[in-house]
């Protein structure tokens, strides 16, 4: 169901539970109107936003439909760990026929192949009540609002400069339509929609903390090609592998059955590998158990393991490897991205990781989730081009180009900054640090 008068402002697939409150955090001092709409099988979950709060929720399901409380919309999120989130703006008036669609049954519905839609208006003038018209073409809907039988209110794809009323604009959308193409008509009488009984102000500590609880201590995100599939909690033990009886379930025929195990030891949390035939990895060095510390990536093949839990002061780097060679390096494999990463230190201007790796500065460089970029990062809230370095004659710059998670210079917001030796820049919690040559 979707909103033919409405516009899109993100679009995110796969989107775990866990970002959720800084999703809506960012989004919202962008949108006084509209909605956010989650998709997960056959069933959309709707949160509406009205005068800049939330005001409602709502599900569109094969086994159910209708206005729900707010809360609602967070646990059916929480329960099923990621979902498909668009973010959509329109406006009030549009709103509340939307939720008066979803809420009640229709008194008539009706197509204009077989039905003349001039005809039902002047009977609608002549009964003089009130009540709201759906308009539908391919999915899309637009509406009408009637007052003692007067049309006051359209919303309708297009602009129609010509019409004088909003009779007029109505009668000549539907003019306008192919009759090949016909309309779907729906007739509402019961017309009262109610914010939810849990609305509230957007709550500072975080919406979907607000209606559903502190997040848990720990947790996983599973990342594969850059994108977050999953968040899993780790609660007791988390086990990892290709049977899929294991929480964390890893398709790939690379990964053992039982493969490694998240589990708490000593006030933390700690990653052992169960002795698995193609390695755990932390940054590149190949592990039989590692205590973990918030943000610490661990690599399974093709995919990330991103822990967030307690941080360990101090404890943050430390790993047992495995038996392999002393001096011996095993990187976990990876495709190329078009500049491949560089021992440090690198003749020439380069760009150097938090995790040492080093990048060459070419006359493009592009950073994002994308496997063409030539620096890729994962993360929620980064998007596939996020930001570009760009060489000028004696100076590079980097330019933010997309995506939520704001880009920072030493800790400050920029869009754009001349950079200078030293310069540590940070995207979706990654940071990296220009280096002069």
């Amino acid at each position: 169901m979707e909103l033919s008068n409405a516009s899109l402002l993100v679009s995110q697939r796969d989107f775990p539970f866990s970002g959720l409150d800084e999703f809506f955090r960012l989004i919202t001092p962008r949108l006084k109107d509209g909605y956010a709409v989650a998709r997960r099988g056959g069933t959309l979950r709707f949160i509406f936003i009205i005068e800049g709060n939330p005001y409602c929720g709502a599900v569109v399901g094969p086994e159910k439909k209708g206005c729900t409380e707010i809360r609602d919309f967070f646990t059916w999120y929480r329960e099923r760990g990621s979902a498909d989130i668009d973010i959509f703006s329109s406006d009030k008036k549009t709103l509340l026929c939307m939720l008066v669609k979803i809420n009640y049954a229709p008194s008539q519905s009706f197509s204009t192949d077989v039905v003349n839609l001039e005809d039902v208006l002047k009977r609608v003038k002549k009964r003089g009540g009130d009540g709201v018209m759906a308009i539908g073409e391919a999915g899309r809907w637009g509406f009408a609002i009637f007052m003692k039988g007067e049309v006051v209110f359209t919303s309708l794809p297009g602009k129609e400069d010509s019409a004088e009323s909003p009779l007029e604009r109505l009668l000549l959308y539907t003019y306008s339509v192919p009759p090949e193409s016909p309309l779907s008509v729906e007739i509402y009488t019961e017309t009262k929609v109610m914010p939810a009984g849990d609305s509230l102000p957007f709550p500072a500590e975080g919406i979907a903390t607000h209606y559903t609880g502190a997040p848990y201590e720990a947790y996983l995100e599973l990342i594969e090609g850059g994108i977050t599939k999953g968040a899993y909690p780790v609660k007791g033990t988390l086990t990892i592998g290709r049977e899929t009886t294991n929480q964390v379930y890893l398709e790939e025929a690379g990964v053992s059955r039982e493969h490694a195990a998240v589990k708490q030891s000593k006030g933390g949390y700690v990653i052992e590998d169960l002795k698995s035939a193609n390695g755990t990895f932390f940054k590149g060095i190949r592990i039989t158990a590692k205590e973990l510390n918030d943000n610490d990536e661990i690599n399974i093949r093709k995919y990330t393991l991103r822990f967030h839990g307690p941080r360990r002061e101090g404890k943050g780097e430390e790993a047992r490897p495995s038996s392999e060679p002393e001096g011996v390096r095993v990187a976990p494999e990876r495709p190329s991205r078009g500049i491949e990463p560089a021992p440090a230190p690198i003749k020439g201007p380069a760009l150097v990781m938090d995790d040492g790796t080093a990048y060459p500065l070419g006359g493009v460089t592009t950073i994002g989730k994308d496997e063409d970029c030539s620096v890729n990062l994962s993360g929620m809230l980064v998007a596939k081009k996020h930001a570009v370095i760009m060489k000028g004659k004696d100076f590079f710059k980097v330019i933010k180009k997309s995506g939520l998670s704001p880009l920072k210079i030493n800790g400050e917001k920029a869009d754009e900054h001349i950079l200078k030796d030293g310069d540590v820049i940070e995207i979706g919690g990654r940071t990296m640090t220009f280096r002069a040559g």
